[in-house]
């Protein structure tokens, strides 16, 4: 704004000065009570994709208000282990003036304007004053990749979900129906695949195949925290937006049998991903691994999810209705 507190609407092109991200100054801030220091999470805040991260503002300027969308997150901890839900995170800035224009430092900015009370008391976190852009909670997450069994003779269904870490346990994050994953049929690699060389019994290479004769790409999205067919009430797999991803029965000959399981794994940081989600990823198995099957932990938290097909899983006599087993003891 000029001194008569109007909007600048000629702050656009070549006389918008502030054209990185790093002259924004985000911090993250936890403010905890006013007796107790601010918790600074400045250093663990990582912007994703906010604009791509060095990159020039130019055109997202528009009568004087610059506009800025993208992701952004808190880096796990040094070791990467679970860290409790971080609650009231106040994602703040405060612009640096580096008087490279001629026209002044940051005298010149109405710090008045910009000044949040990050902290009430104690610890002041740096000695500049900020702006509140909203107020997050984060969490520490990890995807699981679900097993999969049924007869050879049907397509099955690998069903997908996010779990976050509450401080005790871990819990499917019902918030999350916005997480999405692009299965595109043009990669020669795509995000879920099979683990080479994991083929048991008599299943072979491409006797099965994920979202076999898809025509287009396919984008599976989760609601309430996971993949699940009929959610919706929509079941067609092109009409279902969160449905799970589709699996090929095995070609079944007369004198064939193609029963046997299969390792898959969900690649969190292939590029055919909208969005990167190696953040996702957790302690699932030793390196080297024991077997394929390794599910050892061995304090590396960047393995990626995998999961079990299995076919040759019968589903019974469609006449029984319920079976149970009864133990009689001595």
């Amino acid at each position: 704004v000029n001194l008569q507190d109007e909007v600048t609407e000629n702050y656009i092109d070549d006389f918008a000065k502030l054209t990185t991200l790093g002259e924004l100054q985000l911090r993250a801030i936890i403010d905890v009570s006013p007796d107790i220091a601010d918790v600074d999470l400045s250093s663990r805040l990582v912007n994703s994709s906010l604009n791509g991260i060095a990159t020039n503002f130019s055109g997202s300027w528009s009568s004087g208000v610059l506009t800025i969308s993208g992701d952004m997150n808190i880096a796990r901890l040094g070791s990467g282990a679970e860290d409790a839900p971080l609650e009231n995170v106040q994602i703040a800035f405060s612009p640096i003036d580096d008087n490279d224009d001629g026209i002044g430092g940051m005298n010149n900015i109405l710090l008045d304007v910009l000044d949040v009370d990050l902290d009430d008391g104690i610890t002041e976190p740096g000695t500049d004053e900020f702006r509140l852009i909203s107020t997050h909670e984060f969490r520490y997450g990890r995807l699981i990749v679900e097993n999969a069994f049924g007869p050879e003779t049907e397509d099955l269904e690998i069903p997908l979900s996010i779990e976050y870490f509450d401080g005790t346990d871990f819990i499917r994050n019902t918030d999350d129906s916005c997480t999405s994953f692009l299965f595109d049929i043009s990669s020669p690699t795509p995000a879920l695949d099979f683990v080479p060389d994991t083929y048991e019994e008599n299943l072979e290479a491409i006797d099965t195949e994920i979202e076999a004769g898809a025509l287009l790409d396919v984008e599976v999205n989760l609601y309430e925290g996971i993949t699940a067919r009929l959610q919706d009430g929509d079941d067609s797999d092109e009409n279902d937006p969160d449905r799970p991803f589709i699996t090929s029965a095995p070609d079944v000959l007369a004198d064939e049998d193609n029963t046997g399981r299969v390792l898959i794994e969900f690649d969190l940081d292939n590029s055919t991903l909208t969005t990167p989600l190696d953040f996702l990823s957790y302690d699932w198995r030793t390196v080297p691994e024991v077997d394929e099957y390794d599910e050892i932990p061995d304090g590396d938290y960047t393995d990626n999810p995998r999961g079990v097909v299995e076919f040759g899983t019968y589903r019974g006599h469609d006449r029984v209705i319920n079976w149970q087993e009864i133990y009689i003891g001595n």
